[in-house]
């Protein structure tokens, strides 16, 4: 069905269809908009002049994306690897990448799942820290803000 995507904090105003006799929403409000706050399936059932009776039912998924900001490429296995951690769905167009000091791009990804093992051109990168630049398109976006961008620092921990 249909879907939208919300970023944590944020917020979505729904809307009925235009000119209808009544609405009515899940928690029982009866106006032709409703606030949504929080991840969950929303629906309105509405009536025409006509006493024509629809319903529209939307899910609202959370996009919560976090990066760590620190990470220990040291092959123990625990905590090795830097990348964005959240869901995928609704993510399209995605960038990431990590620069040093100088702003030399040392590490760069396309995809949601890839992740930098802290090497540049197969050697280790000293201990650290590194900026990183990420950005994505959301699917079935309707506000039209273009790419979320954001930007954060990583340490490199030895």
């Amino acid at each position: 069905g249909d879907s939208l995507y919300i970023f944590p904090g944020s917020s979505i105003d729904l809307y009925g269809p235009p000119d209808m006799y009544s609405y009515l929403w899940q928690d029982a409000s009866a106006a032709q908009y409703f606030k949504v706050t929080d991840p969950g399936i929303y629906s309105v059932e509405y009536v025409d002049i006509n006493c024509c009776m629809n319903r529209d039912t939307l899910t609202v998924t959370e996009l919560n994306i976090a990066l760590p900001n620190a990470f220990t490429p040291n092959s123990d296995n625990i905590n090795d690897v830097f990348r964005a951690l959240g869901p995928t769905d609704g993510i399209q167009d995605f960038a990431l990448t990590v620069h040093n000091r100088w702003g030399q791009v040392v590490w760069e990804a396309k995809n949601f799942e890839d992740s930098w093992d802290g090497t540049f051109n197969g050697e280790p990168m000293p201990r650290g820290i590194y900026a990183w630049n990420m950005s994505f398109n959301v699917k079935g976006n309707i506000m039209d803000i273009g790419k979320v961008k954001y930007r954060g620092v990583v340490t490199i921990l030895k």
